[in-house]
């Protein structure tokens, strides 16, 4: 079962449902309750200024380096700040990279 929805994602955890105590994986743990809940896919979210205003109040907002911030696990370019990089080092979506496939510069 886990497998599978790694695998495949929300269609086949849909297909396949929530594992089971037959399940061999999760023969200790029902998931029962948690079955039983309504789940529905989180959508993107529109940034108003009060999350940026949170993260600059943060901790966070004094540490050096890059910061990615995924709102709801999307990821918010306009909160999320990407510093310049060198020795081939590259940052983007994960996506751009496999289609662009790999490669040695």
């Amino acid at each position: 079962m886990a497998d599978a929805a790694a695998s495949g994602g929300p269609d086949q955890l849909c297909r396949a449902g929530f594992p089971t105590l037959h399940d061999e994986d999760w023969r200790f743990t029902s998931v029962a309750p948690i079955a039983k809940l309504n789940f529905q896919l989180a959508g993107a979210v529109a940034v108003n200024g009060a999350e940026t205003k949170a993260l600059d109040e943060s901790v966070f907002a004094a540490l050096a380096g890059h910061r990615l911030v995924f709102v709801n696990g999307f990821f918010s370019a306009k909160l999320s700040r990407i510093l310049p990089v060198s020795g081939g080092v590259r940052i983007g979506k994960p996506g751009r990279r496999a289609r662009e496939g790999c490669r040695a510069d």
